[in-house]
């Protein structure tokens, strides 16, 4: 099974990793598969939009935000 993280380093702090989360709204940033590769998030300014992504082999995506107002349907 894997696991998420709320600060980018692993072996960081309990404590600053939980002040991290709470700045951040709990969205996670680091993903650990369940054989123990790290992969990596970062998020735009308002913490919605995923504009940075590597994966377990660390294969880079940056994805710039597109925010396009949606009306009414």
């Amino acid at each position: 099974m894997g696991t998420v993280g709320y600060h980018r380093n692993a072996s960081i702090d309990a404590t600053i990793e939980l002040a991290e989360a709470r700045k951040n709204f709990f969205v996670p940033c680091r993903f650990k598969n369940p054989f123990g590769n790290d992969a990596f998030v970062e998020y735009d300014d308002q913490n919605f939009f995923p504009v940075w992504q590597e994966d377990a082999v660390r294969n880079v995506v940056t994805t710039p935000p597109d925010y396009v107002e949606r009306g009414s349907y």
